[in-house]
């Protein structure tokens, strides 16, 4: 026979809600703000946990730009004004398409 609200049926959501609230203050220190969280619904422990690990890492990662990546990819960027038209396409195409594989897009309004 088990007894109901066993101290230790309440283990592993004693030590998860310990890990929640130390990633939200790891967050309010990576902010120097307040962290304010919520839900739309009921969302369970273990998804909330998933979701705030993934929003430290996000905070937590090395700044960089598309510009950085792009070397860092080998793609040359020269000084535009040396490219005729013709290289300046090419050249764009070849920035696009390997801004698209670092799953970088740029996207236009259409009005």
């Amino acid at each position: 026979m088990s007894a109901v609200g066993s101290p230790h049926e309440d283990t592993g959501d004693v030590d998860r809600e310990i890990r929640l609230e130390k990633m939200k203050r790891e967050l309010e220190e990576l902010s120097s703000e307040s962290v304010i969280s919520g839900s739309l619904g009921d969302v369970s422990p273990e998804l909330e946990e998933i979701f705030l690990e993934r929003v430290c890492e996000f905070e937590k990662a090395e700044l960089d730009t598309n510009f950085n990546r792009l070397v860092q990819r080998g793609v040359e960027m020269g000084p535009p004004a040396e490219l005729d038209d013709s290289n300046l396409h090419a050249k764009l195409q070849e920035a696009l398409q390997t801004l698209g594989r670092c799953v970088v897009f740029y996207m236009t309004q259409i009005t």
